[in-house]
């Protein structure tokens, strides 16, 4: 009867359904656990150089529309790089584990060095390209990430291609060119002339990414507007409900264009693998559907249902002594299925004895196996340490070959240095001999002292090297390509003005290098020479340095067993080689390259010609002195007069010389010109026209009007001449004074 009770009462509940109202279901659930939005809004207005006036409007616009459409929004605003890197590090691991969509807006400077795609926190160096890169937040990784996350829908839009304001950043940044958002350059061969800039072209699978303007264009910021232009119509639009991701973009295209007159299209790249709707369409519930008064149809059905109902409990009686029977049944197969249970376990109790006894057979047979394997492998294993004894010995025996040829290799390297430099010293010595005039005989050298500073340091060549500077002997197992930096390179001077050395002190299996580099000062600004010690490791057969000040120190060894480097700041740029010199920091007397030869035939004429070429050892009619042997004629009883032939406005130069800037000029003297030094040079030396005269001009780099001096000072007569070819670069890096520029001669 309660079976029967609930029927009835199921009927009444389907008969009085017929007259509730009818709605209709929403076409879009926004709030589907699948359909979860995750949006990470990034804004950065706050730059140290060139700040913006939108980008933080921007990204606060666009946060509040997602928020609005159920997005949970990560906003980050002017953050600096390692909280920016952190917060979406935080949004890279919420995409990875949750699904649904993920949407990343960004609005600020961007670069794009080597077409890579790079946004800027607000506290970045614009100008070093190296932290531009280590810094900023490459698009390309973080695009990669996201499409192996679990997010289905992802969209990345940027509002950043706007104009460069920050000048050259490596060969990919742009000269600046309005006032904005920057992008520098469009690709790895975008370099400083370029007019524009503009993001890189990226696209992802199952990615769409959504670009302010066209790639190598620029976007509007917004001037006199609270947002920029793509950002206000991207709100509006974000706004219309029932439009797909594709619709969005495509109406703001559209008004973007309409608005700038096609100065600015907005561009779309990838798509998605499904449809996606910011704003759900949603329909209004349908007029409530109520049925007529129809009592007479009601009480009929009611009726019908009960008659029905009474069919059912007859049905039930028969069904009751069917169920009886099936009972019975089923008892007696149990009883059956328990004899036959019992049975089978007697036989598996009588099989497990019999796999039982035949696992222990089995085990002693294994566990004799094992005892006769253990041998065989001890023996082998005996066996196998000899081997490895031997190799070892045979590796130490090589290795002790290899270190007594690597000193045996070093040491011959010294003697060849030391045979060079005496036979350099014999040449010069002939050719201060060939040069020198007729009657004058050959002067001895004076020692020039050995200078320390207050910590011990030594002064030497022009450069300050450390106390205690020690080129070590190179351990084994130093790769080749590694040991070519190891030793002291030195007989390089940068731009001609200022001496310069390295010592690589040792290098590491692992192609660790610790080194000195040592630059030396400038006789016309009077500086000093310092030193900075680094340990770098050899990384594509290049040591990188970076040194105080800023500047960065690129070495790379040459075929031509000379060291090759370039030093850069900025837009700075400058390159010298590095010739091997000797491990003894005093071994050599030589200044600024006073001794260099490059194969140059002296010419015996002034010409401008003479500029484009290299300086000669020697000049006609007069003796190449070095600056230990002027020393030693300066401390004679009749000194020789110095004449300074440099041309330009005056500079530091050697005590007691005279300063005539017109004498070694290429064109032709004029009269006046030429009685002015003849007026000097009788106040110099008098009506003795064999009175020793040395004549120098700055170094062997800026040498040429020096020479001409002592070409026009033969042609005027005078016999007794020297050419102090190293100059006053020579005389400062031999430590020795300099005073102060006075107004020429007359």
């Amino acid at each position: 009867m309660k079976a029967l009770a609930h029927r009835l009462l199921c009927a009444l509940l389907m008969v009085a359904q017929c007259a509730l109202p009818v709605w209709a279901a929403p076409l879009y659930d926004t709030a589907s656990t699948d359909e979860s939005r995750l949006a990470l809004v990034i804004g950065n207005s706050a730059y140290l150089v060139d700040p913006l006036d939108n980008p933080v409007n921007d990204a606060n616009a666009v946060a509040r529309s997602l928020e609005r459409l159920g997005f949970e929004v990560m906003l980050a605003i002017n953050l600096p790089g390692a909280e920016l890197k952190r917060r979406v590090r935080t949004f890279q691991a919420r995409a990875r584990a949750e699904r649904g969509t993920a949407l990343v807006y960004y609005a600020g400077h961007a670069v794009a060095p080597a077409g890579r795609n790079i946004l800027l926190p607000v506290d970045i160096n614009f100008r070093d390209v190296l932290e531009v890169e280590d810094e900023g937040i490459d698009v390309a990784k973080m695009l990669a990430i996201l499409e192996d996350s679990k997010k289905h829908t992802r969209i990345m839009i940027f509002d950043a291609c706007r104009d460069n304001p920050y000048g050259q950043v490596g060969e990919a940044l742009i000269r600046t060119t309005a006032r904005a958002r920057g992008i520098g350059g469009g690709g790895a061969r975008a370099n400083a002339s370029d007019a524009t800039g503009g993001l890189a072209a990226m696209a992802g699978k199952g990615t769409l990414v959504a670009y302010s303007t066209a790639p190598g264009a620029v976007a509007e910021d917004g001037d006199g507007r609270s947002n920029s232009v793509f950002t206000a119509e991207l709100v509006d639009a974000l706004a219309q409900p029932g439009l797909t991701a594709q619709q969005v973009f495509s109406r703001v295209a559209e008004r973007v264009r309409k608005e700038t007159r096609g100065q600015q299209v907005p561009w779309v790249s990838g798509a998605l693998d499904r449809s996606f709707v910011f704003s759900a369409a949603r329909v209004e519930p349908a007029s409530l559907v109520v049925p007529g008064e129809r009592r007479e149809q009601t009480e009929a059905q009611l009726r019908t249902e009960m008659s029905r109902l009474k069919r059912l409990q007859q049905n039930e009686k028969v069904a009751a002594q069917q169920v009886a029977v099936t009972l019975l049944e089923r008892e007696r197969v149990a009883t059956e299925l328990d004899e036959a249970a019992q049975r089978l376990r007697l036989a598996a109790q009588a099989e497990a004895k019999a796999l039982a006894d035949a696992a222990r057979a089995q085990a002693e047979a294994a566990q004799r196996a094992a005892v006769v394997a253990r041998e065989a492998a001890r023996r082998q294993a005996a066996e196998e340490q000899a081997r490895l004894d031997r190799l070892a010995q045979a590796a130490r025996e090589a290795e002790a070959r290899e270190q007594a040829a690597r000193q045996a290799l070093a040491a011959q390297r010294e003697r060849d240095l030391a045979e060079r430099r005496q036979a350099e010293q014999a040449r010069l010595a002939l050719l201060a001999e060939a040069a020198r005039p007729e009657g004058v005989a050959a002067l001895p050298a004076a020692p020039i002292a050995v200078r320390r500073d207050a910590d011990g340091n030594l002064l030497v060549r022009g450069v300050r090297l450390p106390a205690d500077l020690r080129v070590r002997d190179l351990p084994a197992g130093v790769p080749a390509a590694c040991a070519a930096f190891y030793g002291a390179w030195g007989r390089a001077r940068w731009e001609g003005q200022r001496s310069a050395e390295v010592w690589v002190e040792n290098v590491t299996p692992a192609c660790d290098a610790t080194l000195v580099y040592a630059r030396g000062g400038d006789s016309v600004d009077r500086d000093e020479p310092a030193f900075e010690r680094h340990t770098v490791r050899v990384q594509r057969d290049e040591l990188r340095l970076r040194l105080r000040g800023g500047a960065e120190l690129t070495l790379r060894a040459t075929v031509d067993r000379t060291l090759a480097a370039t030093w850069s700041r900025g837009s700075v740029v400058a390159n010298v080689e590095f010739e091997r010199i000797a491990s003894d920091p005093l071994a050599s007397q030589a200044f600024a390259l006073e001794d260099r030869d490059d194969g140059v035939r002296p010419p015996p004429t002034i010409t401008a010609r003479n500029y484009s070429r290299r300086l000669p050892v020697a000049v006609p009619g007069a003796a190449t002195i070095s600056t230990a042997q002027l020393l030693r004629m300066l401390g004679d009883a009749q000194p020789p007069r110095l004449i300074d032939a440099r041309a330009g406005a005056a500079k530091p130069r050697i005590a007691g010389a005279i300063w005539l800037p017109e004498l070694g000029a290429e064109q032709r003297l004029g009269a006046v010109e030429r009685g002015a030094i003849e007026a000097a040079l009788s106040k110099l030396a008098g009506s003795d026209r064999n009175v020793p005269m040395v004549v120098f001009d700055r170094s062997v780099d800026w040498g040429w009007i020096g020479y001409h001096a002592v070409l026009r000072l033969r042609e005027m007569g005078y016999s007794n001449l020297y050419w102090y070819r190293g100059g006053s670069d020579a005389w400062h890096d031999a430590g020795l004074p300099l005073v102060a520029a006075t107004s020429p001669a007359r």
